[in-house]
Order: C-alpha cells, then sequence, then structure tokens
C-alpha cells in the first residue's frame, strides 16, 4: 500500500533465468564460433603476408633481369635501349623503368602515366620511402589498381667506363597477390568442417556428460519435497554429481521424517486444545448455576469476565480460531430513569439480559460489563456474523423499548464490534479496548447503530491500560 507523502512504490525487477543447459550451449557454441573466426582471420593475414613477399621476391628478380638488359645495352645511344624499355613497359606489372649514371645523372625515365614515373625519381632522390613494410595488409606505395613496389639493381660492370649505374623501376603487384579461391577449398572449408565438427561433438559430450546428471539431480530435488519412500543415491561419473545426490537423498530422508514429527506434533497439539475447550465448556456450563450471574438481567457478571473470559480467548487463539467481542451501551438511560424513575429503568435493563440471551447461541455469553452497558462474547464466530447477530439485538430491542417506556427518545442501542481474525489484537485487553472505541464512535455518529472496528493490533501498553 502507497501512503501520501512517502516514496512511491518500488518495482522490483528480476533478471530473466537462464536454465543450465542453455548456458552450457551458448557457451560451446561461443566457443566454437571464436575459434572458427580467430583461425580465419590469422589464416588471411598470413595468406596476405605471404602473398606480399611472394610479390617483393617477384619484382626483386625482375629488377636484377631489368639491370642484367641494361647492362648488355649501349645507353648512349637510344637506339639502343628504346626497344628494351619499350617491351619492358607493355607488361602489365611494369608501370616506369629508371636508368641513371654512376653520377647520378638521369639517362631515361619513361612509364605509364606521370604518378609511376614522379614516384620511382622521388624514391630515387630520397624524397620518399619506398619500403616494403605493410600495416594490416596494406601496401605504403599504392596506385588507383593496388599496391605498388619500387626496386633499384646496379648496372654490371663495363658500362659507364666501368661505374656501375642504376636502374629502377615500379611494379603493380596486384596482379601477383594470390587469390581468395585458391584457398577456399584448400583451407577454409576443412576449418568450418573441423569446426562444425567440434561443436557437434561438445554438444553430444555435454549432454552425455552433463546435461544427463544435471537433469537426474534436479528430479532428485523436486522428489526431495514430495512424500514417498527414500530412493537410494544414484551413481555418478563425476564426484561432484555423486556427493551432491547422495546430500539430496539425506535431505529427503530428514524432510520425510521432519514431516511426520510435525504431523505427530500437529495431531497432539489439536487433540491438546480440543480438550483443553471442551474442559472449558464444561467448567462454564457448571458456572451458569453459581454466583457468577447478574441478578437483574441473568447474564453473567464483571467477576465471570475477569476470571473466564482470559481463558476462552488464550484457548480461541491458541487454536488459531476466531473469536468476535460485542459492546452494547443504552443510549438515553438517563433521561429515562430521571423521566420514568428507577423501576422503568430496571425493566429495560432485564429486558436487555433476557433479549441477549435469546439471541446468542449454546457457548456464546452475555455480561453486563457494567451499569448499563453489556458484552456479548461469541467464539468461532467471525466478525461479519457478529455484526448481525448486534443488528438483530438493537433491531428487536428498538421495537420493543417504544412499547415498554412512554419516553422520548425511546431508549436505543449503541453497538461497537471488535474479533481476533479481523483486528489481530496482542491482547484480550486491546480486544476490548477496540470494541469500546467503536461504540463511542456509534454514539457520536447519532446512536442506535452498529459499528465494526477496523484498527490492528498496534496499540500502546498504557492506551490498553487507560481503557481498562
Amino acid at each position: 500500500m502507497w501512503v501520501p507523502g512517502t516514496e512511491g512504490p518500488k518495482l522490483i525487477t528480476h533478471k530473466p533465468q537462464v536454465s543450465i543447459k542453455t548456458s552450457l550451449r551458448i557457451t560451446l557454441l561461443g566457443m566454437s564460433v571464436a575459434v572458427i573466426v580467430a583461425t580465419l582471420i590469422c589464416h588471411e593475414f598470413l595468406r596476405r603476408d605471404d602473398a606480399h613477399r611472394q610479390a617483393h621476391n617477384h619484382t626483386a628478380v625482375m629488377t636484377e633481369m631489368l639491370a642484367a638488359q641494361m647492362a648488355a645495352c649501349d645507353l648512349n645511344e637510344s637506339s639502343n635501349h628504346q626497344a628494351v624499355i619499350q617491351g619492358l613497359l607493355d607488361m602489365p606489372t611494369v608501370k616506369a623503368i629508371g636508368v641513371w649514371d654512376a653520377d647520378g645523372n638521369r639517362i631515361l625515365l619513361e612509364g605509364e602515366g606521370i604518378k609511376p614515373i614522379s614516384l620511382l625519381n622521388a624514391a630515387h632522390t630520397g624524397e620518399c620511402s619506398y619500403s616494403h613494410r605493410h600495416y594490416w595488409l596494406m601496401h605504403e606505395l599504392t596506385s588507383e589498381d593496388g599496391p605498388l613496389d619500387v626496386r633499384f639493381a646496379k648496372i654490371g660492370l663495363g658500362t659507364f667506363d666501368s661505374k656501375p649505374g642504376v636502374v629502377g623501376a615500379v611494379y603493380d603487384m596486384r596482379p601477383m597477390m594470390a587469390g581468395f579461391p585458391q584457398h577456399l577449398v584448400m583451407f577454409y572449408v576443412p576449418v568450418l568442417m573441423v569446426g562444425v565438427g567440434t561443436l557437434l561433438v561438445g554438444c553430444w559430450w555435454t549432454q552425455r556428460e552433463l546435461m544427463r546428471p544435471l537433469g537426474s539431480l534436479l528430479e532428485s530435488a523436486e522428489a526431495a519435497s514430495e512424500e514417498g519412500p527414500r530412493e537410494p543415491a544414484k551413481a555418478y561419473r563425476h564426484r561432484e554429481f555423486g556427493s551432491i545426490a547422495e546430500k539430496l537423498a539425506a535431505m529427503r530422508l530428514d524432510i520425510h521424517n521432519w514431516r511426520n514429527k510435525a504431523v505427530m506434533t500437529e495431531r497432539r497439539a489439536d487433540s491438546r486444545i480440543a480438550e483443553e475447550t471442551r474442559q472449558i465448556t464444561r467448567d462454564l456450563q457448571r458456572l451458569k448455576a453459581e454466583a457468577w450471574q447478574d441478578s437483574l438481567t441473568g447474564v453473567y457478571n464483571r467477576r465471570f469476565l475477569d476470571e473466564k473470559l482470559p481463558e476462552v480467548y488464550e484457548a480461541q487463539s491458541a487454536g488459531r480460531r476466531d473469536l468476535s467481542l460485542a459492546m452494547f451501551d443504552l443510549d438515553y438511560f438517563k433521561l429515562l430513569n430521571d423521566t420514568a424513575g428507577h423501576g422503568a429503568g430496571d425493566k429495560v435493563l432485564a429486558f436487555l439480559g433476557e433479549l441477549l440471551r435469546q439471541m446468542t447461541r449454546t457457548g456464546d455469553f452475555a455480561v453486563r460489563y457494567g451499569g448499563d452497558e453489556f458484552m456479548l462474547i461469541m467464539p468461532g464466530l467471525p466478525a461479519s456474523r457478529a455484526m448481525a447477530v448486534a443488528e438483530r439485538v438493537l433491531t428487536h430491542f428498538r421495537q420493543q423499548a417504544k412499547v415498554m417506556v412512554d419516553v422520548r427518545p425511546a431508549p436505543t442501542l449503541s453497538v461497537g464490534v471488535a474479533s481476533i481474525a479481523n483486528n489481530r489484537p496482542e491482547s484480550l485487553a486491546e480486544l476490548i479496548f477496540m470494541a469500546d472505541e467503536v461504540l463511542l464512535e456509534s454514539k457520536q455518529n447519532g446512536k442506535g447503530r452498529v459499528t465494526l472496528a477496523t484498527r490492528q493490533g498496534d496499540l500502546k501498553i498504557s492506551d490498553v491500560r487507560r481503557s481498562a
């Protein structure tokens, strides 16, 4: 319940529960996928790295061949090398060729496009790096078609007055890179087959070694809460499962024994309570013929209330049975005595006592609480039915009082009702206080009515003492 002025109700959220079987299967699947993906990524990296290395070796061999051909030409005459250069540039992988003498002077620099020529010249003069290192499979020197490689080689002796020159070339490495289709059948398909096979084997092993034992343990745990003979613990391959099974079997035996003890204890308690209640009833019946009876009204007096009502209350509370209590008070009683005399007042009191005795069940007790105040004790009767009894008493009394006395306003009854189940009092004194409290409400709200107590058992000791 939410009370104004306090914090609003808090919602308690629960995480969705997942079974151990599902969790293990998801874990195995995730591990298998992770291993396969990591394997494929590593292999792709190694494949590309190997392709780069092979391409670099290829360009190095081509550059050495180019240097050998240039060494056989007389570079002082363009007719001797032009045909060789043109033939090399016709190759799809060669993008530019350059030749420099021993002093660094350029003899020729030709190629397919400005970018490869400028790249070769800048690499020769040291204005850019032509290192063959690569990072995450990307080459440092690239073109629109793909990665480029720059290579230099010295032209052999016999050229430029026995001083070695330099020949350089720019190569397109893309056609030299190893392709994916070659590795698909040779590597990726086997890896995927091994991964799927491993996952299936892992699922089978998990089902056999973990899932089935866990399911058996779950059945044992559920059976521990049910009645039945104890079954011996099953044998398991794993020590942990066997230990849990033995503990569950022992726990089931303990639960069975404790359940039997609880049933026997409850039966003995019920028998004891029933016997005490019967004894109290017999005692109360004997009391009807004794001195605990009000001489004017014929109902029990305050002495009975003080000595026997606590026993009735304790017996009902111990047996977890209800007990309803109704407090009656005469309205306009002083006016009746002052107007018609005390004889008329005694006549009305005697009539009320007779009415209470006639309208109660066997085992109910009507008590003159004091003066013009009466109490009706109804063991085993819930508050709703006690309210109905009080209403009937009130109705009959109102009808008869108008005829009995010629006083206006005629006497009526104000009633307050409380019960153990409805109000959960901590003691008999608190129950009486609750009934008396709502009796006062009936008188304040116009008299001649019945009011049911709604307060729960939270009174202080001092409040109850003041009411006594």
